[in-house]
């Protein structure tokens, strides 16, 4: 497939932290997610897209192949790695991102453990609201599959920073199952996580209040088309000892500790404490706890 050099946005000139950048153009981004052991329709399906839409001008490409890894009790799980899914992240804040799935993809959110039910989530949860997403199985929904892609990254899907659609979703353990794809449903959501209707934090399943922090970073980034002011993050503070799980990242965060959380789930700065990976080398995988989540990257 042709490949497109994955461009970067730059803060424009006179701007800096708080300031929100418009008429910016942010780049395009396909990413194809291929099975581990494709069938023969697999293969005829991938070879078709390939060729229809492989040399599609302007769009960075990158496929990814699913590894499979066998779990607690013999169960095989076809999973991304942290490194892909985290280089896959990051650019879905970067790029208007289209992830394309051949068959079924799921990330293990804490890389400490062994696959499980309860230890990973779907690929197509893990990116939704900051990615468009479609799963092609057969040859005749090649042509449909792309056409709403390119549908999607024509037009926005966020409504700024207070939209909770911008939380990475790895890392706010949300209470319930809100569909934020309607007004009524980012109500809701906002609703079930204030403590108080006066609020202006929101506080997730773990206890942590996430709350909009000073804007002191020339990070720039957009979520679903929308551009988020420069160096917007949420400061995080815990109520209890807390693992953030960000997807190829496990930190620790201590009680009545704080630490910063980017909606391409960075953690930076404040009491946090990466516990994987770590430096020190791999140690042997245990069986899920109570999960958190994960991810990371490869081109």
């Amino acid at each position: 497939m042709a490949e497109v050099s994955e461009a970067e946005v730059s803060v424009p000139k006179g701007l800096g932290p708080g300031d929100t950048p418009s008429s910016l153009t942010w780049p395009r981004s396909l990413w194809l997610v291929l099975p581990a052991n494709p069938s023969k329709t697999q293969l005829e399906t991938i070879k078709k897209f390939r060729a229809q839409f492989g040399n599609e001008k302007e769009i960075s490409v990158s496929e990814v192949r699913i590894e499979e890894r066998r779990g607690a009790g013999g169960m095989v799980f076809p999973l991304i790695s942290a490194q892909d899914i985290s280089g896959l992240y990051r650019r879905a804040h970067r790029a208007r991102t289209v992830v394309i799935a051949f068959g079924s993809a799921k990330i293990l959110l804490d890389g400490r453990e062994l696959p499980s039910n309860k230890g990973c989530m779907s690929l197509e949860k893990f990116i939704r609201y900051k990615c468009f997403y479609v799963l092609i199985s057969r040859l005749e929904e090649v042509e449909k599959g792309w056409a709403k892609a390119l549908d999607w990254m024509n037009e926005r899907h966020c409504e700024g920073p207070n939209d909770p659609r911008c939380f990475p979703v790895a890392a706010f353990d949300a209470q319930g199952e809100c569909s934020l794809d309607s007004a009524a449903g980012r109500q809701e959501f906002i609703a079930l996580h204030k403590e108080t209707k006066s609020s202006k934090h929101l506080t997730d399943a773990c206890g942590r209040t996430w709350q909009r922090g000073p804007d002191h970073s020339r990070d720039l980034i957009q979520v679903a088309g929308t551009t988020l002011p420069i160096g917007f993050h949420w400061d995080v503070q815990a109520a209890r000892n807390s693992t953030i799980a960000t997807g190829w990242e496990v930190w620790h965060l201590p009680k009545g500790g704080y630490t910063n959380i980017h909606p391409d789930a960075m953690v930076r700065g404040g009491h946090a404490t990466k516990k994987y990976p770590s430096s020190a080398g791999s140690s042997k995988p245990k069986t899920p706890k109570a999960a958190r989540s994960q991810a990371r990257r490869k081109k």
